[in-house]
C-alpha cells in the first residue's frame, strides 16, 4: 500500500501554488539565512571575547561542543542551500530542484512526529513539558508547506511530460 500526500490547487492565502511555494522558498531563505548568519556571527563575537579574556587555546582537542556547532552550522547552511534549490526550481519550472527540499522536509516531518511521540511519554511520565505543542505546531506547518509544495512540484512534472 502506497502512501498518497493530498494535493491542493491553491496555497493558503488564494494564491497559487507557484507563487505560495515562492512565498514558501523566500521566507525559509530569508529566516535561515538570518538564523546561519546569526549563528556565524554569534561565533566569531565569542571568539573574539574568549581570546582577549585569555580562555582561547588553540591546542585543545576535539570536544563535543565543537562538533555541535559544526553540527548547527552545516545543517543550517544544508537547509539554505535546499531552500535556494527550491526557490531556483519554482522559477525555472523545473521538477529536479523541488527534490532535496522534499526530502529534507519529510525529514523533518517524521524528525517531529517522532519528538511529539517522546513528548508524549514524558507527559506519560508525569514531567510538565510544553514543547509538545510547539512541535506539533511545527509539524503542522511542515506539513503543510510540504504539501503545497509536493502539489506544485506533481503539477510540474506532469506539466514536463506532456
Amino acid at each position: 500500500m502506497a502512501f498518497k500526500v493530498p494535493v491542493v490547487e491553491k496555497s493558503c492565502c488564494g494564491c497559487s501554488l507557484e507563487t505560495g511555494t515562492k512565498i514558501i522558498g523566500f521566507f525559509h531563505v530569508f529566516l535561515i539565512g538570518g538564523l546561519f548568519l546569526t549563528v556565524f556571527i554569534f561565533h566569531i563575537v565569542d571568539e573574539y571575547k574568549r581570546y582577549h579574556r585569555g580562555g582561547v587555546i588553540y591546542n585543545d582537542t576535539f570536544n563535543a561542543a565543537f562538533f555541535r556547532d559544526e553540527f548547527l552550522q552545516m545543517t543550517i547552511f544544508g537547509n539554505l542551500a535546499f531552500s535556494a534549490c527550491l526557490l531556483y526550481g519554482t522559477f525555472k519550472r523545473d521538477s529536479v530542484f523541488f527534490e532535496p527540499w522534499l526530502v529534507l522536509k519529510t525529514t523533518v516531518i517524521v524528525q517531529g512526529i517522532f519528538n511529539v511521540g517522546i513528548y508524549i511519554v514524558v507527559r506519560a511520565i508525569g514531567h510538565k513539558t510544553l514543547d509538545i505543542f510547539l512541535q506539533l505546531f511545527n509539524v503542522v506547518l511542515e506539513s503543510y508547506m510540504f504539501i503545497v509544495v509536493h502539489s506544485l512540484y506533481k503539477e510540474v512534472k506532469t506539466n514536463a511530460h506532456t
